[in-house]
């Protein structure tokens, strides 16, 4: 399993996020987005996009990170595209998946050596979390 977990999200970040950061990992490298990319060795990045910004206001930012990345995303299509200018980029997630499997994304993510693979939240998981909004 990797060590060291690097995240990256917005200040005001959405509730999911926090809990899931804080669980097996040694080491834990957080940073706001489009802040300067800390210069410590770090094994996989979490990105989480903020719901209702596109995706690719972050394109430049994420080609600075030089570990896998997992990219959260409440458009995981939208935020698909961005494999092709960002290589380091593993999984494009939605954020239900993310929260489902975060173990297994990392230590794939960790694993992987070229591609992208794209994960979105089952349509009867989107539905659920619309309806509790």
């Amino acid at each position: 399993m990797p060590q060291i977990i690097g995240v990256a999200a917005h200040a005001g970040r959405d509730e999911w996020v926090s809990p899931l950061l804080h669980l097996r990992w040694r080491s834990l490298v957080e940073v706001n987005l489009l802040e300067p990319v800390p210069n410590v060795p770090v094994d996989v990045w979490i990105v989480t996009i903020p719901k209702g910004v596109a995706p690719e206001t972050y394109s430049e930012w994420l080609q600075r990170l030089r570990a896998p990345i997992i990219l959260v995303s409440y458009q995981p299509r939208a935020a698909s595209a961005l494999a092709g200018s960002v290589p380091m980029i593993a999984f494009v997630c939605h954020p239900l998946r993310f929260a489902e499997d975060v173990f297994s994304l990392v230590y794939l993510a960790k694993q992987r050596t070229a591609g992208t693979k794209v994960l979105d939240a089952p349509k009867a998981w989107r539905e659920q979390l619309r309806l509790a909004a």
